[in-house]
């Protein structure tokens, strides 16, 4: 008998997102479909290949009466992508967690 883990539950969060390759200057742009613990399913103009190491920022959303937004700073690495199935479609880019840490707003601009 096969132990497999079950799939981690996913969240359907729509935040703004900015990624690059691991050791790239440029952040590019896209959206999140969905999050769960281990990884993150997003869609973006710009594109990026499996097994590629990335670098991502997500602006997460407060509860009411909180202090502030928190940034979700990850490094992860790209397991999927998916052409456009049209001119007008995003990439969609799957890409695992692999160490994150949760920064304050100022904090994230030094990033």
């Amino acid at each position: 008998m096969a132990w497999s883990l079950p799939r981690a539950f996913r969240f359907d969060l729509h935040v703004p997102v900015c990624f690059r390759a691991k050791g790239q200057q440029d952040w590019r742009q896209g959206r999140t479909e969905n999050m769960s613990r281990s990884g993150v399913l997003f869609s973006s103009e710009q594109t990026l290949k499996p097994e590629d190491d990335l670098e991502m920022l997500f602006v997460l959303p407060v509860a009411a009466g909180d202090s502030g937004a928190v940034v979700l700073s990850c490094e992860g690495r790209v397991v999927r992508s998916v052409e456009p199935a049209s001119r007008e479609s995003p990439f969609q880019l799957a890409a695992t967690f692999l160490r994150y840490q949760f920064l304050r707003p100022a904090m994230a601009e030094e990033v």
